[in-house]
């Protein structure tokens, strides 16, 4: 039987309430798992004061374990314990956290993706789910399988989603047999499930506006070529081109740009062309910024001079001016399909190896001129 914790363990915990409500949760749940109480909880009143806090909080923790299938609750009776579901999770010895993997060396920082980040987090909440956040390339690309490994070992989580992460690491979970999900795009060998948004649909629809906006020159730029995805991307933009090209469209594959001196240098290099493109397709928000800041050191303008289309949209675009036409994906058609995907397994046991395709949103601004045929 584990050993029953003291009160002093329990204090001192944050004063937000959601944060507290699951630390309460887990606590609660590793003492069911070792049987502390048998059959049935203690009254709420005495599992309040042992832990020192509030009854709502109490009972927000013991909802969400409800949820789950561990406990059931009815109205004027002390909660009992699940024992079917309680072997199940006895057996998987896995925490009720999900662990969202990505590669924090290439892509936007959180402060970009808080409200992405926010609002999944909210919802697997609900799930009776905590989520944390880790970087796979921690320790650099030689020491990636000691870093995932680490990740599994201090977390022992129920799940993972893998966020702009390279094809070994989609490799490496499917082998580890946890319920993993692919924020992005999978490699024919990988059967997980993947939520994209749609890179082949996206690069076509860019390429086409451009060009029937009378632009015959244009640049793909980008920041990493690491993910799946970020080569459909490339591969889409140059058989588009090649479509064109008996209609006179020429065009430029950057190569990959991964520091921002070496961005600069890169948007220096391409704008001071005499022949320079028109236009340039944008994939990341580093990107956007160094050429808005490149732009009106050379004297140029947008988008007189250079037009601007951006694959991504995050709100600080909206301070630029003019503001970048770019497309806007559906986070929250994203989180709500990943919440889907885990509140089915959790209900029915069956892990899927379907593909998602969310189709990004065009935003209509400033950045790109109508030039003549």
């Amino acid at each position: 039987m584990a050993r029953r914790k003291k009160k002093s363990e329990f204090s001192g915990l944050s004063q937000v309430k959601s944060r507290l409500a699951d630390r309460v949760y887990e606590a609660l749940r590793n003492e069911i798992i070792n049987g502390r109480w048998g059959e049935t909880l203690p009254s709420e009143r005495r599992l309040s004061a042992e832990l020192e806090v509030s009854r709502p909080t109490l009972h927000t923790a013991l909802c969400a374990l409800e949820r789950e299938g561990i406990l059931r609750g009815a109205s004027g009776q002390r909660w009992r314990v699940i024992k079917l579901h309680l072997e199940t999770v006895t057996r998987t010895d896995r925490n009720p956290v999900v662990v969202y993997l990505r590669n924090a060396n290439t892509k936007p920082d959180l402060t970009s993706l808080i409200s992405v980040i926010d609002d999944l987090r909210y919802k697997l909440h609900a799930c009776g789910l905590r989520m944390v956040i880790e970087n796979a390339f921690a320790q650099g690309t030689k020491l990636l399988n000691d870093t995932l490994t680490r990740i599994d070992e201090a977390h022992r989580p129920s799940f993972y989603l893998l966020a702009s992460t390279p094809p070994e690491v989609h490799r490496w979970y499917q082998e580890l047999g946890v319920p993993t999900a692919i924020l992005g795009s999978r490699t024919q060998d990988v059967h997980l499930p993947a939520i994209d948004f749609s890179p082949e649909s996206l690069m076509r629809h860019a390429v086409n506006h451009l060009f029937n906006r009378g632009h015959r020159r244009i640049t793909l730029l980008q920041a990493n070529v690491g993910g799946v995805g970020d080569m459909i991307s490339i591969d889409t933009f140059r058989q588009t081109c090649a479509k064109l090209a008996d209609r006179g469209l020429r065009w430029t594959v950057g190569k990959p740009i991964l520091t921002p001196p070496a961005v600069r240098n890169a948007t220096m290099k391409y704008l001071s062309r005499p022949t320079r493109s028109s236009a340039f397709i944008l994939t990341e928000l580093e990107l956007v910024m160094c050429m808005y800041t490149t732009i009106g050191e050379l004297g140029l303008h947008i988008p007189d001079d250079v037009s601007i289309l951006s694959t991504c949209y995050w709100p600080i675009l909206d301070y630029l001016t003019p503001t970048p036409t770019s497309y806007e994906s559906p986070w929250d058609r994203l989180s709500t399909r990943i919440v889907r995907i885990i509140a089915s397994y959790q209900r029915l046991g069956d892990w899927p190896d379907t593909s998602y395709n969310l189709l990004p949103k065009l935003r209509e601004r400033d950045s790109i001129a109508n030039l003549s045929p």
